[in-house]
Formats: C-alpha cells, structure tokens, sequence
C-alpha cells in the first residue's frame, strides 16, 4: 500500500486538502504499474429524438477548421530541429498577453478562472536552431525566453517520462507548472479544480499551434513530479510541475 503523505502537517499552507491530494497522487518509480481497459466507451439515449451534424461542411480549405480537424498526438518524431521562431509562436499564441484586447484586465490567449493565470510555462530544449540545450523560462511580462539551465536534458527527461519511446527523437520538451495559491488565494480548495481546468486550456492551444505549425506534439502526464521539479529548480509545493508537452518535427502527420 503506498503510503499517504500529509504535506501540510505543520499547518503552513491554509489549502491543506487539495494540495495533500495532490502531494499523494504524484508518481514515484513504485507507482508506475497500471492496466487498463482500452474499450472506449459512449453514452447515448436511443429513444430521444436525434438532430443530425453534417460534417461535410467543415472538410473545406480553412485555416481554422484544418487545424482543428488536424490536431492529434504525435509520437513519432524525425529527430530534426525545430526553428526558434516556431517555438516563440507556439509560446505566445498559447499562453501570451493579448495586447490588443481591450479589456480593463490582463488578458491572454486562453481562459483561466478569476484571471489568476496561475500556470508557468519552462522548455527543455533538445533541438532548435539558435538555442543552446538547456532549460528556458517563458517570461509572460517581457514576452522572453530566459536561459536558467544549461545542459542536455533528454536522457533524464525521458528516464523521468517513464521511458516513453518518443521523448528520444522530439525536439523540446514544454513542461507546465502551477503556482497554487494565485487561484486557490481567491477561491480556496476548488481553485485545485480550476488550476487543472487552465492546465487543460494552455495544453490544448499548444496542441493547435503546433496543429497550424506543422508540428507534432503529444501530451504527457505520466512522470516523476520530484525529479522533473529537481530539473527546473522548483520545490513542488509552491510550485508543481502538472503537465508536459513534447514537441518536434513528425515523421508523418496528414493535414486537411
């Protein structure tokens, strides 16, 4: 039985409960060993009455359908660079300031409960022309990459990611985080559920960007929180990793 570990017992952090839900749902190499059913199953109410979509419709030479209707996960990767300027797209058009929305609050390309934005976005890079390898930091104010870690991480990434195959021929590897007590200042222990929800939004964006870029992404959320928070510096408790996005060039990826 694994044992359940009370984080917060010292009564430091007011937002004990979700946040001790989440120190003891993290993955430590002795909890890696799942089965699953793989049948995908669908809800459906035979006798009500049934108004039918025409997709044919959306099959048509637009920007906006095409890359929505191109989004997939990709885990077959060329191995090749990805160009710098790709990689600040994906950034800004993910997560960045709107700055020309005028609204009276910060705005930015993706929804969060309150505006708290509480996520944080750090790239392991791997390939990408005019990059050193190494670890970056998106800055949201100055609309910049930061170089906080310099070294090759790919080896450790993908011991961390659980040996997934794809982590070896990708290209960076973007790694989401999340300052808690942003949201769940305003609204307590739901803002656990709310951070999750925004971690849903930026993960989806990214995967549209890429979509219209070209490029194949694919979503990870099985890996060893400790040792991915070691590489990027962060405690896990104020800050977490939540969600980690690979990122390269695809061996094959058709497009509407």
């Amino acid at each position: 039985m694994s044992q359940i570990i009370n984080c917060h017992s010292s009564n430091k952090n007011k937002f004990s409960i979700a946040l001790d839900y989440h120190e003891n749902t993290k993955h430590e190499q002795n909890r890696l060993d799942y089965s699953y059913n793989e049948n995908i199953s669908y809800k459906t109410y035979p006798n009500a009455e049934k108004i039918m979509i025409k997709t044919e419709k959306y099959i048509i030479e637009n920007d906006f359908t095409s890359c929505l209707l191109s989004r997939k996960s990709v885990r077959d990767f060329t191995g090749e660079e990805i160009s710098i300027e790709n990689l600040l797209d994906i950034l800004y058009l993910s997560y960045g300031i709107n700055k020309d929305n005028n609204m009276f609050f910060e705005s930015r390309m993706v929804p969060s409960a309150g505006a708290r934005y509480p996520l944080e976005i750090y790239i392991a890079v791997f390939k990408c022309d005019k990059l050193e390898s190494g670890i970056y930091h998106y800055n949201i104010i100055s609309n910049c990459l930061e170089f906080i870690r310099k070294g090759d991480y790919r080896n450790k990434l993908y011991e961390y990611c659980n040996k997934q195959d794809f982590i070896s021929n990708c290209s960076a590897a973007i790694i989401i985080t999340s300052v808690f007590e942003r949201t769940m200042e305003k609204y307590g222990e739901r803002g656990y559920r709310y951070i999750l929800l925004d971690a849903g939004h930026l993960g989806q964006n990214i995967y549209l960007t890429a979509s219209h870029l070209k490029l194949g992404t694919v979503a990870i959320g099985g890996f060893q929180d400790k040792k991915i928070n070691e590489i990027l510096g962060i405690d896990g408790l104020i800050e977490t990793s939540l969600y980690i996005i690979a990122l390269g060039q695809p061996q094959v990826l058709s497009y509407v």
